[in-house]
């Protein structure tokens, strides 16, 4: 992983690419290792991942997180559970779409050196536009080609679950060659055998 994107205020964005960043200055999550607690930042994966991305009152900064150490990825889905451990890695061994909602906590100050302007209209492509997308995906493929899932039986059999349980209605013609599945919402689905 080579880059984390990282939110500031408008005002505070000048100074953050002239002085860095300072660790003390923005801790805003702590995260368990073991024994040992470490505070850091949150950034993240995909400038997208951010509820900012769009909010003109805040800039983002493109930091350079390769070969810094105190760097880690979270997935705060499971924040509030017993197990939450398990889902922290270090950055250089993250795996992109290993988690469903990954965020990247920096436990270091940065130096100006690391930290670039990001302009989503010219900076250069990213793979997927949010973490939790590339996520889903990266599921479906693996249940699609490493356990071979039927996705047309499994798809007919959810449509068949809804109708035994009264949330969608189902027409056919007379050979059942199609099936159409209408649900509650007005959502339609067709299915041809």
């Amino acid at each position: 992983m080579k880059y984390a994107y990282f939110y500031l205020k408008t005002e505070q964005y000048n100074d953050c690419l002239k002085y860095g960043l300072k660790l003390s200055d923005n801790i805003n999550k702590t995260i368990k290792l073991g024994n040992l607690i470490k505070s850091g930042f949150v950034c993240y994966i995909s400038p997208k991942d951010s509820n900012l991305y769009n909010n003109t009152n805040y800039k983002c900064a493109k930091i350079d997180i390769s070969n810094l150490n105190n760097v880690y990825v979270i997935d705060d889905t499971f924040e509030n559970y017993d197990f939450y451990n398990e889902f922290i890695v270090e950055a250089s061994k993250y795996n992109y779409g290993f988690f469903e909602n990954p965020k990247i906590i920096i436990c270091t100050s940065v130096i100006p050196e690391r930290i670039y302007n990001y302009n989503k209209l010219i900076d250069s492509p990213l793979p997927y536009d949010k973490s939790n997308d590339f996520y889903y995906l990266n599921k479906i493929y693996y249940l699609l080609e490493e356990k071979k899932l039927d996705l047309k039986n499994s798809l007919d059999y959810l449509l068949h679950s809804m109708v035994d349980n009264n949330q969608a209605e189902c027409f056919s013609n007379g050979s059942e060659s199609i099936q159409i599945f209408v649900d509650k919402n007005g959502q339609k689905y067709t299915v041809c055998k």
